[in-house]
């Protein structure tokens, strides 16, 4: 009891309720967690044990080998530790320590887990059991420690209710015992199931392949379960009509919950570990039970005069149960029918006959079964241990009882089963050689208890005998050596051996009086003789030995001698010397132990302490090597939010270590060797989101940065822009721009800008309908957080005119040039055809006045009066006598004049379909919906991140990529060295992905790129540049970063001029006709090989047309030049 006392107080435990790596979600249930460890010790009852210490690991179970850190630490010593745990629902691992001197050892013997079991959720009535995810297994973690891990899982579940709090609870039930196998196999089993495991995020680990896992979900006939939920390494599958469902998955080992039952079903939970091999055959199959029929059962056991027996066990289907005090018990739930029980145990002193029996479970009504015990006949059992004077045991005395003589065995101890529990008195029968008659006596034996008495006989004294050996360091005995003993002296034979027969019982004197040459030594004391016994005593001298030299050599992995070493040799310590050499002189023939105390900085080792045996005279000399590793970097890493602000209490795990961001949003991990870490934000500050994983490379001996670009989550503001006329009416079809948006003004006069980010905007008119006129000004709005930010412009409502088109001809009809013609106080001069245009002319009756015609010409009407009406052209002729000497050269003039009228208008209209081309030529090209869904599934997947410190701009790519990218490289680029882009107000980037030979990668996949931009105050672009063509990108604007997807990097320009503004602005003002402007993520990547170009567009044909135009014009212009030096000639 006192050992298993000792044990109990060394498993100490340490709680410190820990911060989660995931946050919970404030409607997630909670489930209360208990523990009940018990202990069996050589065949004793469970133990219950109240001192222990344990954590609490949330596993991943997407990634059977990843373990996350504790969540709960547990310590019951600690008296501020917390009394109650809850857990979320999960898969953790119970981690067990034990502080004994030998852990999980008891009485020399291997701790064994015997029972592992949890609360069955699935079960209403909460009171079942289930078996836990394991049977658990002891790991060594190879510093002395060793911890016993049980993996669980919880569930919510209406079997975890408790009726007197309303709370869900779990319990977990652990017994461990020393009945059990040797944990060391199950440990060696553990060790080399960890030694095999595959990390799949290890980029040098072998490709494993998935396999489509079948499985399926039946009752206990066969029939198919539709709508269980079948939860795999953390992937949760729900059954079809036919009870299946299918997964792929990697070979390895599978963690599986069932739950979810349909209603009438019973049965999941949680299940031991399933193997999954490539060479799977057939779904994987699970049964649950249908619910049956069934009504209670109450037992009742009594004995003959009908009183209540507590305490009998019984067994029915799979209950084990124990009656009451009252001899009852109760057992819902039992399925209607013939039903058999089994008596399993029942109290001493009780029999029952049959202990096994059929009966009849009748529905709606209790059942009551009667057990009739006998009582039986109580008899105990006598044990007495027959000592003599000096407590030890007496062989062969016997006793007599009823007739019935017992002897004493080899320890002196005499049984005696099946007493009647009363008074019996014995007779001393047998005494044996050398002792005296002891006195008879009485011994008491009670009911079903073992009795336990001494009797105490008397030894005859008897003499002793005393060896002495004498012997030296080498356990060789020394001859001739003279010890006294009381005023005795005697000499030792060749194998040094003295002894000294007949000696009474006592204590004597000894010393040692002389010694041959080459020994030295002095021994004295005493020595006690004990009756009929031979006492040895050993004395211990030293022979005079020749001394030895031992040698250690230092090396590093190159064979190069490591000088400065600091090595110890018990207690002795020296450097090593320029050949690595640490020589330890004048030593005595013994075993040594060494090690390697301080190393030369830059050296590391791992070699401990080593022995040496020096002989005699011997020199020994041995060689270590140590690792000679190269210089430790620094990694600073800086977490910000989309305003570039730093972002504090960003837990990121790197090299298995957390770092928390201080509140300049940095966080500093010092002493990393050089190399490429894969790192892991394991918990988001509140409101921040973002990719949580992704890789940074640490150079030899320099300090490297890393800058986490985080989302904070923001509420957006909605600006409201009205438009009134003078007269306070509405205006619609005003174009506005506010920030990089555009839209038009609706009936109401309104545009409404939604989703909008905090931050300056600035706004401006930027087009007014036909008929208004405005005064453009450009306007600034700072937007916060849910901010309703309205304005109003006014604009001037021009009034209503039409236009007049005049034309002056002779009588031959054909047009007379340079006649004057005045209109509305507004004068002009007819063109070479006669005709002379008004525009803008007020609605109303207005006079037309001939001024002045060309010499020669007569008109006798000068003045007209015409009514002119809105957005109508009135047409109006006169017509003026010619001189008839000019007749001939008017028409050929008026001939070459139609001509050239003709061609001019071929030109201007040939311009007109030119552009109108030009504009269809740069529309994007739309994706239809299935290749936009295939480029978003295959965008999902880029998921590895590659970060270029100095500028932010950020590339994510597909893992299968991820493998041969080492690095990210930005070169901002001259926009002076594109001519295509002189006109452009630009920030151009060179993108290039890198492999470990510094050679670039080409993408096999989607990847998206995020590239931060100035502050947003017109049309954005984002272009592609591909030997001085451009091609333009869609791309989605939020927070200020651009993001876009392409399968190709290179030179891209992200654009901010008034030219990129003008040449979207018709197609935005198109495709924005609606009253509410949204702002979105777009979705568009441009792909190589058979993926649409989603946002190029060429330019080619642009300049072509653009060539055409200036041709064109040239030729008219040297026309009509040339037409005007004939008239004047003329």
């Amino acid at each position: 009891m006192k050992k298993i006392t000792r044990w109990i107080n060394s498993i100490i435990l340490f709680l410190s309720v820990m911060f989660p790596l995931v946050q919970v979600s404030a409607q997630e249930e909670m489930v209360k967690f208990n523990l009940d460890l018990s202990l069996i010790v050589e065949g004793s009852e469970p133990i219950t044990q109240n001192e222990y210490r344990f954590d609490i690991i949330e596993r991943n179970a997407d990634q059977s080998a990843f373990e996350g850190a504790a969540v709960y630490k547990y310590d019951s010593t600690d008296p501020n530790q917390q009394a109650e745990i809850y857990l979320p629902a999960g898969v953790y691992t119970f981690r067990l320590y034990d502080g004994a001197s030998e852990p999980f050892h008891r009485e020399g013997q291997a701790l064994s887990l015997d029972t592992a079991l949890q609360t069955d959720e699935a079960d209403a009535s909460g009171q079942q059991m289930k078996p836990t995810l394991n049977q658990g297994s002891l790991n060594d973690w190879g510093n002395g420690t060793l911890v016993y891990d049980i993996n669980f899982v919880v569930q919510p579940g209406p079997g975890l209710i408790n009726s007197d709090t309303g709370e869900q609870e779990i319990t977990l039930q652990l017994i461990f015992s020393t009945e059990g196998e040797d944990a060391s196999s199950e440990e060696t089993s553990s060790e080399e199931s960890e030694n095999t495991t595959i990390d799949p995020s290890d980029p040098n680990a072998p490709a494993v392949s998935e396999i489509e896992v079948p499985f399926k979900v039946v009752d206990q006939d066969g029939q198919a379960v539709e709508g269980v939920q079948i939860t795999v390494n953390g992937q949760t599958l729900t059954t079809d009509e036919n009870g299946e469902a299918q997964t792929g998955l990697a070979p390895g080992n599978m963690d599986i919950v069932i739950s979810n039952l349909p209603e009438g079903y019973t049965g999941g939970g949680a299940y031991n570990p399933i193997a999954l091999t490539e060479d799977l055959n057939g779904p994987i199959e699970f049964t649950i039970q249908k619910t049956e029929v069934t009504a209670p059962v109450i037992f009742t056991a009594v004995d003959e005069q009908g009183q209540g027996i507590a305490g009998v066990g019984i067994q029915l289907l799979d209950h084990e149960v124990m009656t009451d005090g009252q001899g009852q018990v109760r057992i819902d739930q039992v399925p209607v029918g013939q039903q058999t029980y089994t008596v399993s145990s029942q109290p001493q002193g009780y029999s029952i006959e049959p202990t096994t029996a059929e009966f009849e479970v009748l529905a709606d009504q209790e059942n009551t079964v009667n057990l009739n015990f006998q009582t039986e006949v109580q008899t105990g059992m006598a044990s007495i241990q027959v000592y003599d004077q000096y407590q030890d045991p007496v062989v062969g005395l016997g006793i007599t009882i009823a007739g019935q003589e017992y002897l004493s065995d080899n320890n002196g101890l005499i049984e005696i089963k099946d007493l009647a529990a009363q008074e019996h008195a014995y007779q001393v029968t047998t005494v044996p050689t050398g002792y005296q008659q002891p006195d008879d006596g009485i011994i008491t034996v009670e009911a079903g208890v073992e009795t336990d008495t001494t009797l105490n006989v008397i030894k005859d004294a008897q003499p002793g005998i005393v060896q002495l050996k004498i012997i030296d360091q080498d356990d060789q005995g020394v001859a001739q050596a003279e010890v006294l003993v009381e005023d005795q002296s005697y000499s030792s034979d060749d194998q040094g051996l003295i002894e000294i027969k007949d000696l009474s019982p006592g204590t004597y004197n000894y010393q040692l009086l002389s010694l041959p040459q080459g020994y030295q030594g002095q021994k004295s004391g005493v020595i006690t003789v004990t009756e009929d016994q031979t006492t040895e005593e050993v004395l211990k001298v030293e022979r005079d030995l020749a001394t030895g030299q031992f040698t250690l050599i230092v090396k590093d992995q190159d064979g190069q001698a490591v000088e400065g070493a600091i090595v110890s040799l018990a207690d002795k310590s020296t450097p090593t010397d320029s050949q690595g050499q640490a020589i330890f002189s004048q030593l005595t023939p013994d075993t040594y132990d060494y090690e390697i105390q301080v190393l030369p900085e830059g050296y590391e080792q791992n070699i401990g302490s080593q022995s040496i045996a020096i002989r005699e005279g011997a020199q020994e000399e041995r060689t270590v090597t140590v690792e000679k590793v190269p210089a430790k970097g620094q990694l600073t890493i800086t977490a910000l939010d989309q305003a570039d602000q730093p972002v504090a209490g960003v837990v990121v795990k790197v090299a298995d270590k957390l770092i928390r961001t201080d509140q300049e949003g940095q966080a500093v991990l010092k002493d990393l060797a050089p190399d490429t870490y894969t790192y892991q934000i394991n918990q988001f500050p509140p409101k921040y989101s973002g990719k949580d994983t992704g890789q940074v490379t640490i150079p030899a001996g320099e300090d490297a940065s890393l800058h986490i670009y985080l989302e904070k989550e923001i509420k957006p503001a909605k600006a409201t822009l009205t438009v009134l006329d003078q007269n306070q009416e509405p205006v619609a079809g005003v174009s506005i721009q506010f920030g990089g948006l555009q839209a038009e003004t609706n009936a109401d006069g309104q545009i409404v800008f939604e989703e909008l980010s905090p931050g300056v905007y600035n706004y401006t008119m930027i087009d007014v309908p036909k008929g208004y006129s405005f005064e453009a000004s450009n306007e600034q709005a700072e937007l916060k957080e849910e901010d309703d930010f309205q304005d109003k412009f006014q604009i001037e409502k021009l009034p209503e005119q039409g236009k007049v088109k005049v034309r002056l001809t002779d009588q031959d009809g054909k047009g007379i040039a340079g006649a004057r013609v005045k209109l509305s106080g507004k004068e002009s001069t007819t063109d070479k055809d006669g005709y002379v245009e008004f525009s803008a002319v007020n609605v109303g009756e207005a006079s037309v006045e001939v001024l002045e015609l060309p010499q020669g010409y007569q008109l006798d009407q000068k003045t007209q009066t015409i009514t002119v009406k809105q957005d109508q052209t009135v047409d109006l002729s006169f017509t003026a006598q010619a001189p008839e000497s000019q007749t001939s050269e008017s028409e050929q003039e008026t001939t070459t004049s139609s001509a050239e009228s003709t061609t001019s208008q071929t030109s201007q209209e040939s311009t007109e379909i030119t552009t109108t081309t030009e504009t269809q030529t740069i529309k994007e090209t739309e994706v239809d919906p299935e290749q936009e869904a295939s480029i978003e599934s295959e965008a999902a997947q880029a998921t590895r991140q590659f970060v270029d410190a100095n500028s932010g701009i950020e590339v994510w790519v597909n893992p299968q990529d991820a493998k041969q990218v080492v690095k990210l490289t930005v070169d901002k680029l001259k926009t002076s060295d594109f001519a295509s882009l002189k006109d452009y107000d630009a920030d151009v980037y060179q993108l290039t992905l890198l492999d470990k030979n510094n050679q670039a990668v080409d993408l096999t996949k989607i990847a998206e790129v995020k590239i931060p931009t100035r502050p947003v105050n017109s049309q954005i672009k984002v272009l592609r540049l591909d030997q001085d063509q451009l091609s333009s990108l869609t791309f989605a604007l939020q927070n200020r970063r651009v993001t876009y997807r392409t399968q190709k990097l290179g030179n891209f320009a992200v654009t901010y001029g008034n030219k990129a503004q003008a040449s979207g602005t018709e197609e935005s003002t198109t495709t924005e006709k609606s009253q509410n402007v949204q702002v979105d993520k777009e979705k568009s990547v441009e792909k190589k090989g058979d993926l649409p170009g989603t946002g190029e567009q060429t330019q080619t044909m642009i300049v072509i047309l653009a060539l055409a135009l200036l041709l064109g014009a040239a030729y008219l212009f040297v026309r009509h030049n040339r037409s005007q030096k004939d008239d004047r000639q003329e």
